[in-house]
Formats: C-alpha cells, sequence, structure tokens
C-alpha cells in the first residue's frame, strides 16, 4: 500500500515544512483559543456592525475570507460567522499587511488536521490527500490514477465584490424629523393580504424545489463515490461485489417521485417537471469497468 511522509505531501502541494522559528512568517495558531471577536474592528466597515459576522467585512477582507474558505480553510455549516482559527487568520494576515511575511501554509494545515482527529470535527480536507494520493500513485510506477476512476467536476467560484448596503449609522441624538421619515417602512402599492401570502407561498415551494434538487445531487454523488470506491479497490485486487451504484436513477425521474409535483400544479407556481417512468429503452445502460 501506499505511504508517506509530512514532508512529501507538503511537497505535493507545493510547500515546504518549516521549523517554526522562523521570523518572516507568521501562524494563527499561536494562542490555546481562538482570539476575541472584539479584535477584528478594523476588519469592518463604519457602523453599527457584528463582530465575527461575514456582514459588513470591508471589501478586501469579504474576497480574503472566501478565499480562505475555499482553499486553505474550507468549512461546512454556517458560513455566515468567522469562527475557529479563520478569525486568527483573518486578524494576522490585517497585522501583518505591508510587512513582507507569510503565512506558514504547513503550520495551519497540521493544527487543522489535528483538531480534525482529536476534537472530532468535520473532515473537510479530503481533496488535499487526493491530490497526494494521485501523486504518490503515479511516483510508484502505477500509472495515473485520476484514468481509471471517474471524476466529478466542481465549477470554479468566481469571487466578486458584493454589492451590499452599508451598515447602520451609529445611533445619534440630533436626528431630525426628515431623517427619521426617511427610515420608515414605505409598503409598494399593490401589497395586499392576498399579493403577500401568495409571494410567500411561491418563495416556500421553490425553496423546496431546490432542497429537491440538492438531495438528488447528494444522491447521485454518493452513488458515484461508491462506484469509484470499488473501481479501486478492483485495481489493488480486493474482491468486491458490485450493488446498485451501477444504475442511477435519472434526475427527472427521481424528482417525479420525491419532488410532490401535485403541490405545484394545484396552486398553480412553477415547480418540477412532471414526467412519466420512463421505459428500459429510454434508460441508459450504466458504464462498464473498462469505460
Amino acid at each position: 500500500m501506499l505511504h508517506g511522509t509530512w514532508d512529501q505531501f507538503a511537497a505535493c502541494l507545493g510547500y515546504l515544512v518549516l521549523s517554526g522559528n522562523e521570523e518572516e512568517y507568521f501562524r494563527a495558531h499561536y494562542t490555546p483559543k481562538p482570539i476575541d471577536k472584539a479584535l477584528f474592528a478594523d476588519l469592518y466597515l463604519e457602523g453599527e456592525v457584528v463582530y465575527g459576522s461575514q456582514k459588513f467585512l470591508r471589501p478586501v477582507y469579504d474576497i480574503l475570507l472566501r478565499i480562505y474558505r475555499e482553499v486553505l480553510n474550507p468549512k461546512v455549516g454556517c458560513v455566515d460567522q468567522i469562527y475557529g482559527y479563520l478569525g486568527n487568520l483573518l486578524y494576522l494576515t490585517h497585522q501583518n499587511r505591508d510587512t513582507g511575511r507569510q503565512l506558514d501554509v504547513m503550520d495551519f494545515l497540521w493544527n487543522e488536521f489535528w483538531s480534525c482527529i482529536i476534537s472530532r470535527k468535520a473532515p473537510v480536507f479530503a481533496p488535499y490527500f487526493m491530490f497526494c494520493i494521485c501523486s504518490r500513485w503515479e511516483n510508484a510506477g502505477y500509472g495515473k490514477l485520476t484514468d481509471d476512476v471517474t471524476l466529478l467536476p466542481h465549477k470554479p467560484n468566481d469571487l466578486k465584490v458584493k454589492n451590499h448596503s452599508l451598515p447602520p449609522r451609529l445611533p445619534r441624538d440630533d436626528y431630525s424629523a426628515e431623517e427619521d421619515s426617511d427610515m420608515e417602512y414605505v409598503p409598494p402599492a399593490d401589497s395586499g393580504w392576498f399579493a403577500r401570502i401568495e409571494a410567500k407561498l411561491a418563495k416556500m415551494f421553490c425553496l423546496k424545489s431546490d432542497i429537491n434538487r440538492r438531495q438528488y445531487q447528494a444522491h447521485r454523488e454518493r452513488k458515484m463515490g461508491r462506484r469509484n470506491t470499488k473501481l479501486i479497490m478492483r485495481k489493488l485486487d480486493i474482491p468486491v461485489e458490485s450493488g446498485s451504484e451501477e444504475v442511477i436513477t435519472p434526475e427527472e425521474e427521481w424528482l417525479s417521485k420525491h419532488g410532490n409535483v401535485t403541490e405545484f400544479e394545484q396552486l398553480g407556481l412553477p415547480g418540477p417537471s412532471r414526467r412519466q417512468r420512463p421505459t428500459s429503452d429510454e434508460v441508459e445502460p450504466a458504464e462498464s469497468e473498462d469505460n
């Protein structure tokens, strides 16, 4: 079986393992616990903001936060809050601007991997290990592992500057009557109770349709994952039996069974399209191991 050292893993990612005493690098895990979020004041726009929230960050740190979450420190769950040592990373990036100091990437990954093992945090670094496995597999003379498995493509994110409103003004006692009147809510002309309820129903069912489609994507990815795992096991001459992962239900057929289409049709709202169950001639056969 394949094996490797931490230095070899760092080399696959294009980084060096440092000793920890280099002055030209900074490290985010320098405190036993994440720092107080009140220190993030310089990262936000001026006004009434909540420190530790993603909202109302300065544009440069808003983009930087999304880069860190997509590349270095992926997170699952609530993405509206800055929690864990991601806050330390943003704070130190701000403190070390224009100094020439760089982040010790492998030290950050080592501590995050350790947290996944000891604290049982969600392991979200699978792409790094998969890249290392493919590299070690090819260096061992077994060929390219990507030629024997089916990889799922992921659309790259386009991290643009978001156009969001400015934070509310700080509380003041000298507001004029004109300023207060500008802040009052003026309902639209056609805001009857029926229109409001209809809009809420449309939003609710559209959300339900989106959830159903996401559930189908998760269902398909699980089957593809089992298929790829068994292909690797067969490549290693490990006996394994085929299962239901060889046949993936078409999306329209799956949505017609799980999407509750009749509720959309009764209310006259846009929902997932309804389609009759395809015959055996219309369903594409599952790909063989050779293909």
